[in-house]
């Protein structure tokens, strides 16, 4: 039983490179053959051929960067805006009591099923898919990290003096938290 194993190890170490490469292969020749609509399935030496023309032709970089700039673009709004709105609704419980049902409406929405609205609203152009970076963004942790961890950081500010005093040796109140925690 164990020269079996010994047997079958090799075998298995290569199936899924096997299995891929006859994807692979089975595709081109679809594609070639035009068993397949090469327009919308065209063929991987095709694709590979096109990729390394525009590497070499500088304009996959042109795009790569235009697409960065725009996903850096909406990931800094969203991240700025989540993160503001996330600690002032920590921090005031007013805020968090008007905000809190239009999160709870509005996030199990998919990101992705606002994406018309967004594009009726501000266009097809760069405006919009910077947008779309942002909701995902301000949603995704930067909304709602901030907003339980200020609401126990202005709960328990006693407690963070007591340790920042112990470890600054000041008891300075006013210098380690914000006017809405005083």
């Amino acid at each position: 039983m164990g020269n079996q194993a010994g047997l079958m190890n090799p075998l298995l170490r290569w199936a899924p490179l096997a299995i891929g490469l006859t994807f692979f292969a089975a595709w081109e020749a679809a594609s070639r053959l035009e068993l397949i609509s090469p327009l919308f399935f065209p063929a991987p030496t095709f694709v590979l051929e096109t990729v390394l023309t525009m590497i070499l032709d500088g304009e996959l970089g042109i795009h790569v960067m235009a697409t960065m700039t725009r996903v850096l673009a909406g990931f800094i709004l969203g991240s700025a805006l989540g993160l503001t709105l996330g600690m002032y609704m920590g921090w005031s419980r007013a805020t968090r009591q008007v905000i809190d049902p239009l999160i709870a409406a509005i996030h199990p929405i998919p990101k992705i099923s606002i994406f018309p609205l967004i594009m009726i609203v501000f266009g097809i152009g760069v405006l919009s898919k910077i947008v779309v970076v942002s909701v995902a963004a301000f949603f995704f942790r930067w909304l709602l990290i901030p907003w339980p961890a200020c609401a126990r950081f202005s709960q328990s500010t006693s407690t963070w003096h007591e340790i920042m005093a112990r470890v600054t040796g000041r008891s300075s109140r006013a210098s380690y938290c914000p006017e809405v925690c005083r």
